[in-house]
């Protein structure tokens, strides 16, 4: 979209300076209809404070004006806040103003004696951008809270399975293991549980897919682990147990008795 549609143009606060009173009452009568608000001032100065005070839209500014140019209130402007547009009318075809013009960052321009066809197509393309840069500016808000979401989910899952997994067991004498999954949480997780006879009750457990989706399924499977302590038969406990999971899970139980030598 190249210009914008006069219903959004009206939507729009346009800020007008001009130290002319007869070229000022002039345009901002044409403005009024097609505008949401103008706002008028008779000097870069006025302007650059009515711009403070009201957050304009839009700026129109022509460039001579006493106690502070179009040139200057743009500088000041666009240091405010770069995102603003800035027309410029004026009669002066100088290469010099130009080129500080887009400097500046100057948006679009109308040459004195104004057309008004020709400043409103510079307000209607200076609109459409800014409502673009808006659109994006959105759209990246968006994309920085799902993505806060995410990492504030991640978090929560790889502090629930650390509760469930219990690290403190896997520092056990008998046990030397290694873990490194390719995302902060996985569905990839090692386990170990001591029973009261001093048997130790491992898991290896992986679930279907990466990240978060994986992750869940497996969080699970630590709690089994403990539950299948007090089971004569585990393994078809375990199949039984995978069976009624939705997930595809890959899932290898141990034990070890040392003690007694067996395996």
């Amino acid at each position: 979209m190249n210009q914008a549609s006069p219903g959004e143009i009206k939507q729009l606060s346009v800020l007008y300076a001009e130290d002319d009173d007869h070229i000022r009452k002039e345009v901002a009568h044409f403005l009024k209809p097609r505008v949401g608000e103008p706002i008028l001032a008779d000097n870069g100065q006025a302007a650059l404070a009515a711009f403070k005070a009201r957050q304009a839209d839009i700026i129109i500014s022509d460039i001579m004006m006493p106690l502070m140019d179009g040139l200057e209130l743009a500088a000041a402007v666009k240091e405010l806040n770069a995102a603003t547009p800035v027309i410029f009318t004026t009669a002066f075809n100088d290469v010099k103003y130009l080129h500080r013009a887009i400097a500046l960052g100057v948006d679009g321009y109308a040459l004195k004696p104004i057309d008004l066809k020709q400043l409103l197509e510079a307000i209607a393309k200076s609109a459409a951008m800014l409502f673009k840069n808006r659109d994006l500016a959105t759209g990246k808000a968006q994309l920085e809270a799902y993505h806060q979401a995410a990492e504030e989910e991640r978090r929560l899952v790889a502090e629930l399975m650390a509760r469930m997994i219990r690290p403190e067991n896997l520092h056990d004498a008998q046990l030397h293991c290694w873990l490194k999954p390719t995302d902060v949480v996985s569905g990839d997780l090692i386990a170990a549980s001591r029973s009261r006879n001093r048997k130790l009750y491992l898991m290896l457990a992986d679930s279907t897919g990466h990240g978060l989706p994986a992750a869940q399924p497996a969080a699970g499977q630590p709690h089994f682990l403990a539950t299948a302590q007090r089971f004569t038969a585990p393994t078809d406990t375990l199949n039984a147990h995978l069976g009624k999971r939705h997930a595809f899970d890959d899932m290898t139980l141990m034990l070890v008795e040392c003690g007694s030598g067996a395996r």
